[in-house]
């Protein structure tokens, strides 16, 4: 079940959304500067589905698995605050409203 937001509570959960938003986008980054210096990486999917990516390098490879894993959990977190991730290059979140009689558009 999706969560609604009135005004208030989106403005209170706002300063830890926008830190779990600046923490992915600095992640995102990180990776990507990781796959950029590091030019042997191998993507690879099992039998099973399970796909991952590797590189001759074993440390570099522990450190994209480690970032990668706190990528996603960043992610994980702000839908479990209730907002929708639109975008996160952007930084475009979305806080589903509800609604009461009484108030204005």
């Amino acid at each position: 079940m999706m969560m609604h937001f009135t005004i208030e509570e989106a403005e209170k959960c706002l300063p830890k959304v926008e830190k779990l938003v600046l923490k992915a986008q600095r992640l995102r980054d990180k990776i990507a500067w990781l796959l950029e210096t590091h030019d042997v990486v191998l993507e690879v999917s099992s039998d099973d589905g399970f796909h991952y990516f590797m590189t001759e390098q074993v440390k570099a490879n522990k450190e994209f698995h480690r970032m990668y894993h706190q990528f996603y959990k960043a992610l994980e977190d702000l839908t479990s605050l209730g907002v929708v991730v639109k975008d996160i290059d952007e930084g475009l979140i979305d806080f589903p409203f509800k609604f009461n009689s009484q108030d204005a558009f």
